[in-house]
């Protein structure tokens, strides 16, 4: 079991650094642009997947977000109210209805977004207190009204696409270690597979 899961856990980290690399697109820029929904719908894909993995859980009725949300916690290392912010502002916008909110509100927040295509000090930044409306230029190509927010949060495609690949690793780590993991892997395969 515990080589079948290596196997297929490193197939996904081998598409992930395909897939998404496909999607940034370090090419003629003349050309091409960088596609960042979706190089974060397949992190995010990749991350359901391995929160059900986790959980033992891949049935239809699976409370994905939550297992998600938990294994970002666990395996990533981020805050709740990171994990959080990437599920309302990024996941289910884009997995719904094909792109972000202009804002999110969340709590007593309007949020903006952005999405860098490479590494940043900013990855998982959420600014906060900030007074303002989007920019004019992002405006015109998608509203005729002033959009205000007072808060941005920034994810950086490169540095969410690591930290996906480096759960993995950690995730595997402990795999081989916990029962609980081997039993909980071996019922979401049979789910995903339907054996």
């Amino acid at each position: 079991m515990i080589q079948y899961a290596e196997k297929f856990l490193n197939e996904k980290k081998k598409s992930l650094i395909n897939d998404v690399g496909l999607c940034q697109n370090f090419g003629d820029e003349k050309y091409y642009q960088p596609a960042p929904f979706p190089a974060l719908l397949y992190c995010f894909s990749i991350i359901d997947l391995l929160g059900a993995l986790s959980e033992g859980n891949a049935g239809k009725n699976a409370k994905s977000t939550e297992m998600a949300e938990k294994y970002m916690r666990r395996f990533m290392g981020y805050t709740k109210e990171q994990a959080n912010l990437l599920q309302r502002v990024f996941r289910h916008k884009i997995v719904h209805l094909a792109q972000p909110n202009f804002v999110t509100k969340f709590e007593n927040l309007r949020i903006a977004w952005q999405t860098i295509n490479i590494g940043s000090e900013k990855h998982l930044e959420l600014r906060k207190n900030l007074k303002g409306f989007l920019s004019d230029k992002f405006l015109k190509a998608h509203s005729d009204s002033k959009i205000e927010i007072n808060s941005e949060f920034a994810v950086s495609i490169e540095f969410f696409k690591n930290d996906v690949i480096s759960s993995i690793d950690k995730y595997l780590q402990q795999l081989k270690k916990e029962t609980y993991l081997q039993d909980y892997f071996e019922e979401a395969i049979a789910e995903i597979f339907g054996v």
